[in-house]
C-alpha cells in the first residue's frame, strides 16, 4: 500500500472543514484578539470593582445573546439549506423564524427592564450607562445573528466574517479611546454595544442575493409547516442556551459570590485565555450546521461520517496541546495579557482548558444530531449537562475549584449523551436503508 505523509492526511482533513472556515475564521481572528484587546485596556484603565461590572456586562452580552439567538442563526441557516431547491418554502420558513426572534427580543428586554434595578445594583455597581449598553447590546446581538444565519445558508461567508471583522475593529477603537481619556466603566460598556450597531448596519448589504452554490435536488424531505419548524426551533433554542449556561456562567456565579469583590474580574481574565479555542471554533462552528444540513440534504452519509471524523480528529489534537500549553505557560500568560495584577493558578487553567475541549467536542457532535433530525436529544444533553453542572457547585472546596470542575463535568456528560444519539440515529438510518434495498 502507498505510504501517505501525516502532512498529506493533515491536508485532506482540512478539505473536509465545512465551506466558510477560512473566510470565517479571518473575521473571527479579528474579532477574538479585539476581545482580549478591549478587555485588557479595561482591565488596566478600571479599578477590578469596575472591571467586575465590565466583566458581568460582558458575560450576559455574550452569553445571553447567543444563548438566545444563535439557535435562531444555526435555524435559518439549516433551514435555507434544507430548502434551497425551493425558494418559496425558503422564505416562508425564515419569516417565521425572524418573528420569532423578534418576539425573543422583545421578551427579553422586558425581563431586563423589569429587573432594572436589581440588574443595575447587583451587576453593574450601580451604573446605569452599562444597563442602557445591555439594551443596545441586545438588540444589536439580535440583527447580527439573524443576519449571519441567512449569510451562513447562503454560502455568504465573507460577509459572515466582515461582521464579525468590523465589531472587532470598532469595539477594539473604542476601548482605546475610552482607556485614553480615563474614561469609566459606562464608556467602555456602552463601546462594547456600539461596536455590535454599527456591525449590522455595515453589512445590510449582504443580504441581498440568493445562494452563493448550485442548487440542487434534495433527497431529504422535511415538513415546512410553521408548527413543525417552529417544534425544531424551540428545542434548538433550549439547547443553545443550556449550552451557554455551561460555557460561561462561571464569571456571573464568581461575581454574585459573597466576598468576592474583585475577584470575578481576576477569574474572567484566566477563564478568557483558557477558553480561546471557543473563538477559535467559532469559525468552524459558524458554517458546521448549515454545511452538514447539506450534506444531508444531499443524501451523501459517507462524507456526513468523513466530515465528523476529520473535526473530532483536530479538535482533538489541537485541544490536548493547548490543555499543555496551559500546564506549562499558563500563570504567565496570564499576568502578560492582563498584567501582574491578574494572576490564576495552573491548575484553575488546566481544568478550564479540559473543559473547553470536551465543551467544543459536544458542540460538532451535537451540530450532526441536529443536522441529522434529532435536535430534542441534542437540548437533552445541553440540559443534562447544567443539571450535572449544578449538583457539582453543591459539593465542598473552593469557589473556582467547584466551577472549574462542574464545567468539566457538565462538558463531558453533553459529550457522551450527544455522542450516543448519534450513533443510535445514524444506526437506525443505515438500517432502514438496507431493509429499502433488501426490499
Amino acid at each position: 500500500m502507498p505510504h501517505t505523509s501525516p502532512a498529506t492526511v493533515f491536508q485532506q482533513r482540512l478539505l473536509l472543514m465545512p465551506a466558510g472556515t477560512v473566510p470565517v475564521g479571518l473575521g473571527l481572528a479579528v474579532f477574538g484578539a479585539s476581545s482580549y484587546l478591549f478587555l485588557a485596556f479595561g482591565a488596566r484603565q478600571l479599578s477590578p470593582a469596575d472591571f467586575a461590572a465590565l466583566s458581568a456586562l460582558w458575560v450576559l452580552v455574550y452569553t445571553g445573546g447567543p444563548g438566545v439567538f444563535l439557535p435562531f442563526e444555526q435555524a435559518i441557516g439549516r433551514a435555507v439549506a434544507a430548502h434551497r431547491a425551493d425558494p418559496v418554502q425558503e422564505r416562508r420558513v425564515v419569516r417565521a423564524l425572524v418573528a420569532a426572534a423578534a418576539v425573543a427580543l422583545l421578551v427579553l428586554l422586558a425581563v431586563a427592564v423589569a429587573f432594572r434595578t436589581t440588574i443595575t445594583d447587583t451587576l453593574f455597581d450601580g451604573s446605569g450607562a452599562t444597563f442602557v449598553a445591555l439594551l443596545l447590546a441586545a438588540v444589536g446581538m439580535w440583527a447580527a445573528y439573524l443576519m449571519r444565519g441567512v449569510f451562513a445558508g447562503h454560502n455568504r461567508y465573507g460577509m459572515y466574517g466582515a461582521q464579525l471583522g468590523i465589531e472587532g475593529m470598532v469595539r477594539v477603537a473604542a476601548g482605546l479611546t475610552a482607556a485614553v481619556l480615563a474614561g469609566a466603566v459606562g464608556g467602555f460598556s456602552l463601546g462594547l454595544a456600539a461596536a455590535l450597531v454599527i456591525s449590522v448596519l455595515f453589512t445590510l448589504t449582504g443580504l441581498r442575493g440568493g445562494h452563493r452554490r448550485p442548487v440542487a435536488p434534495t433527497t431529504t424531505v422535511e415538513d415546512p409547516a410553521l408548527t413543525a419548524q417552529l417544534r425544531i426551533l424551540g428545542w434548538m433554542v433550549l439547547g443553545g442556551l443550556m449550552m451557554q449556561v455551561l460555557v460561561n456562567v462561571a464569571p456571573l456565579i464568581a461575581k454574585v459570590a459573597p466576598g468576592s469583590s474583585g475577584a470575578a474580574g481576576h477569574y474572567l481574565g484566566g477563564l478568557m485565555l483558557a477558553r480561546l479555542p471557543l473563538f477559535l471554533f467559532a469559525a468552524v462552528q459558524a458554517a458546521l450546521l448549515p454545511g452538514l444540513a447539506h450534506t444531508v440534504a444531499d443524501g451523501d452519509r459517507a462524507r456526513l461520517a468523513r466530515q465528523l471524523r476529520s473535526l473530532l480528529t483536530l479538535v482533538t489534537v489541537a485541544m490536548g496541546a493547548f490543555t499543555l500549553l496551559m500546564a506549562v505557560a499558563g500563570p504567565q500568560l496570564v499576568r502578560l495579557v492582563y498584567g501582574d495584577g491578574f494572576r490564576l493558578g495552573r491548575t484553575d487553567l488546566v481544568l478550564m482548558a479540559a473543559g473547553t475541549a470536551a465543551a467544543i467536542l459536544a458542540m460538532v457532535v451535537g451540530a450532526a444530531v441536529i443536522a441529522v433530525g434529532s435536535p430534542a436529544a441534542s437540548a437533552f444533553g445541553w440540559t443534562a449537562a447544567v443539571a450535572v453542572l449544578a449538583l457539582m457547585l453543591l459539593l465542598p472546596g473552593g469557589l473556582f475549584l467547584r466551577l472549574e470542575l462542574s464545567y468539566l463535568a457538565g462538558s463531558v456528560v453533553a459529550l457522551v449523551i450527544q455522542l450516543a444519539a448519534l450513533v443510535r440515529h445514524t444506526g437506525a438510518a443505515a438500517a432502514a436503508q438496507l431493509s429499502e434495498v433488501s426490499a
